[in-house]
Parts: C-alpha cells; structure tokens; sequence
C-alpha cells in the first residue's frame, strides 16, 4: 500500500558524508526515516521528492512521483 508523502526533511552531514532523510505522511503521525545514505542515494531521492506529489511504497522501499 502507497503512502502519500505531505513533507520531508533532508539532513546531510558534511563530516560523515552521509545523510538522512524523513518523511511525513498523510496518515498523522506516521513517518519513515532512511539513515547512513551515502551521497548518491541521498541525491536521488532529494531530487525525486523536489519534484513533488511524491509517494512511497514500503513493501519495496521506494519512492516515486505521479505525474
């Protein structure tokens, strides 16, 4: 089952050069956060929820947008 994605926080520390990433969704109180992501996947994701309307699969673990 999809989640909607209504907002996400970004946190990238330059030291460990790793980041992570939460995700706020439409079902109050319900959250997801991704840990010790290394720069490419930090990247990808940062530029996949930017575009918006994203939404997120937890069976697979993934991210996507509706267009």
């Amino acid at each position: 089952m999809t989640k909607i994605i209504t907002n996400y926080l970004l946190d990238w520390n330059i030291k460990s050069r790793s980041g992570k990433i939460i995700l706020k969704f439409k079902d109050a109180g319900s959250e997801e956060i991704m840990e010790d992501l290394d720069y490419e996947t930090f990247s990808a994701l940062a530029h996949v929820l930017g575009k918006g309307e994203a939404k997120y699969d937890p069976t697979d673990n993934s991210i996507y947008n509706v267009m």
